[in-house]
């Protein structure tokens, strides 16, 4: 169970033991909580804090990643790309909470929000292979390896100068 609260800007997580706890707005440094310390955790810090703390599942606090870039492996879900689309500039129109997208995702932190909004807005597919790419790097649009991937347009390149070699 991850200890976490949504009360603020953005959702905090529990870190561990500190002086006298660490508190993170990722949750990629969360840490699990038994089940036997929970309660005693999150009464401590709400003390601590004067916010409302809650446990849930890990499952339940991360979204289904369904896509994924093929060079970087960043990964997101139908939803977070719909809501990086709709959203506007820093997702003023609509938010994470109208497209019920779960408080791990990088769209409900500050800090992470618009790198995140930015390589999700516009992916890209390799026609020659299928492979998926994020914004920053899907293949060129123009050019002689329009909409190809690097290794297909190598690909390309060699077998082209196979064709031209064997006229010669």
């Amino acid at each position: 169970m991850i200890l976490f609260s949504t009360d603020g800007a953005s959702p905090q997580f529990f870190a561990g033991l500190g002086s006298p706890w660490r508190i993170t707005t990722d949750i990629a440094f969360a840490t699990k909580v038994s089940d036997s310390n929970r309660e005693l955790y999150r009464r401590g810090l709400e003390k601590y804090t004067g916010i409302t703390w809650q446990a849930a599942p890990l499952k339940e606090l991360l979204p289904q990643k369904f896509f994924s870039c093929s060079e970087c492996a960043i990964s997101w879900s139908h939803e977070e790309g719909m809501c990086a689309i709709a959203g506007g500039e820093d997702l003023v129109v609509y938010g994470p909470k109208d497209f019920g997208i779960p408080i791990g995702s990088p769209l409900h932190n500050p800090t992470e929000r618009q790198a995140f909004i930015n390589a999700i807005k516009s992916p890209a597919q390799c026609h020659s292979c299928g492979d998926l790419f994020c914004s920053e790097h899907k293949p060129n649009t123009r050019g002689k390896g329009a909409n190809l991937c690097k290794p297909c347009y190598k690909k390309q390149k060699i077998e082209e100068r196979k064709t031209r070699e064997g006229r010669r």
